[in-house]
């Protein structure tokens, strides 16, 4: 049986999902989605399944479990993604909605950066669930082991030979036809290769702002110390946790043909400008907006 100490809600879910494990799962599989169900559970709100029938509730934790059993791109910092519309004819369960399942290594801004994106296509967003868990895997990605997070000041304590994953699931909007559906997978893999050279490389992009901290300190620019002492201020606070960097790139100013512009260095990106040359451009300082010009000079 199910242990669980969650609200009366999904108690009674968990009650009810249980026979059904007994009943339609072999036994040497039975003990390991018992776990899977009592922590899945833990994290989903209980209006998100209020309304569905025990076989879709069970059907749709099936298909997370089944999901997560294999991870063979986790070594090549590849997300896994899988978009649906469950029906009774080609699923185990209905859904009006669209199904977005996702694995990636646990790391900051998962959840967020995917419901924006989805936001962003118009599309009214019915549930979110989370799940962070740490896995054993085998060499080619296969599960061996999946235990609930410890955490200490907010973070998940390592667990040696383990690693966090972050399995997320969303309800969108029915998307309808193969072509909307492809779109979205590789747009979704594109915002979560952001998501990770982001968060890799974040440390990296504060040691680059500390180095320009110290420039502007040893060697000012010729403008009113007044100005100088402000922008250490505010690089200073910026770096200490109160701005989340997305990249980082050297410019030099350059003369072409007569007229000054700003060229960037091809060496030293980090974060997007990693991934993303249309970010990096060369522009006449003669072209910027006003303010934005006399700032440069």
């Amino acid at each position: 049986m199910i242990e669980s100490t969650m609200g009366n809600d999904n108690t009674r879910w968990v009650k009810r999902l249980d026979g059904l494990i007994s009943q339609r799962l072999k036994k040497s599989e039975q003990e390991a989605i018992r776990r899977f169900v009592k922590d899945y559970l833990h994290i989903v709100p209980s209006g998100d399944i209020a309304d569905k029938s025990v076989d879709d509730v069970f059907s749709q934790l099936l298909s997370a479990w089944q999901f997560i059993q294999r991870f063979e791109t986790i070594d090549e910092q590849r997300p896994k993604i899988a978009i649906i519309n469950p029906d009774s004819e080609q699923s185990p369960w209905q859904s009006s909605h669209t199904i977005v399942m996702l694995l990636q290594a646990d790391m900051p801004f998962l959840v967020d950066s995917v419901r924006m994106h989805l936001a962003s296509r118009q599309l009214t967003i019915h549930a979110v669930q989370n799940l962070v868990y740490q896995a054993q895997r085998s060499r080619a990605g296969n599960l061996k082991q999946q235990v609930a997070c410890a955490y200490e000041q907010g973070l998940p304590i390592d667990m040696q030979g383990y690693q966090p994953e972050a399995f997320m699931y969303f309800e969108v909007d029915r998307i309808a036809g193969d072509e909307p559906l492809k779109v979205l997978l590789e747009e979704l893999h594109s915002v979560l290769c952001d998501v990770r050279v982001v968060v890799d490389d974040f440390k990296d992009m504060g040691r680059e702002i500390s180095a320009v901290i110290r420039d502007l300190e040893n060697n000012p620019p010729p403008i009113p110390q007044e100005e100088v002492s402000e922008a250490i201020a505010y690089l200073n606070w910026l770096n200490k946790n109160n701005f989340t960097f997305l990249g980082y790139k050297n410019y030099r100013i350059s003369k072409k043909s007569g007229r000054a512009f700003i060229h960037h260095e091809s060496h030293g990106e980090l974060g997007l400008f990693k991934h993303h040359e249309e970010l990096i451009k060369d522009k006449y300082i003669d072209s910027l907006l006003p303010d934005v010009r006399d700032h440069v000079m």
